[in-house]
């Protein structure tokens, strides 16, 4: 019987820590898809780029998550829930500071397609991201899943909606780099905390929650 409790949910402050770092990293997440629109057309059309291709760096993005999300699931059964979590959340922290110092490119056709290629990558990542965050979030309070997917949602709305008002302020601040450094930054500690908050889960759905191995039982 332990064992059959210890899956049900995380307790406690473990199930809070959960929750928020989902939350939090899923809105930063988010952000990258939105953060460009204050300060990268301007940036893009210094380099020689005309609306078209910026249009399509920003649309790219979002055609990646679109079709790609649904083929996680088979990643989720094979590595396991919180692996592909973290996997998404580093490769949308390492694209999006390598994406900061695409300004540093003069020639507008590589600009170009270094631009295209790391928003594929957050793109990937994000959609990994976002599935196994739903994934995980199942585990975590099965009693409340449909309250925690509508905060998950509303962190989703509240990154789009915020990502320019952030890139803004912080492209006035540090230039073209600073924005991406700085969200690829704030994942970090998200990262660590659910790496150990959330138990390493079997690839075959075992569970996955609580700071200690659950008991046998």
């Amino acid at each position: 019987m332990g064992g059959m409790t210890a899956r049900r949910g995380v307790g406690g402050t473990q199930k809070m820590v959960a929750l928020i770092c989902i939350n939090v990293s899923n809105c930063v997440c988010h952000s990258v898809y939105s953060v460009l629109a204050s300060f990268f057309p301007q940036a893009a059309a210094k380099k020689g780029l005309t609306a078209e291709p910026v249009g399509l760096i920003f649309a790219v993005f979002a055609a990646i998550v679109f079709f790609t999300a649904p083929c996680v699931a088979t990643a989720l059964s094979r590595h396991g829930k919180r692996n592909v979590y973290l996997a998404g959340l580093a490769t949308v922290c390492v694209s999006t500071i390598a994406f900061g110092f695409v300004d540093h490119i003069q020639n507008a056709d590589v600009y170009f397609m270094y631009c295209v290629l790391f928003r594929c990558v957050q793109g990937f990542g994000a959609a990994l991201e976002e599935t196994a965050a739903y994934a995980l979030i199942a585990d975590i309070d099965p009693e409340a899943v449909s309250f925690n997917l509508g905060m998950t949602e509303i962190s989703t709305g509240l990154g789009y909606m915020v990502g320019p008002t952030v890139g803004g302020f912080l492209f006035s601040l540090g230039g073209f780099a600073l924005p991406f450094v700085c969200i690829g930054v704030a994942l970090l500690p998200a990262m660590l905390l659910i790496s150990r908050v959330v138990r390493k889960d079997s690839a075959h759905g075992g569970g996955s929650w609580g700071g200690a191995p659950a008991e046998g039982g």
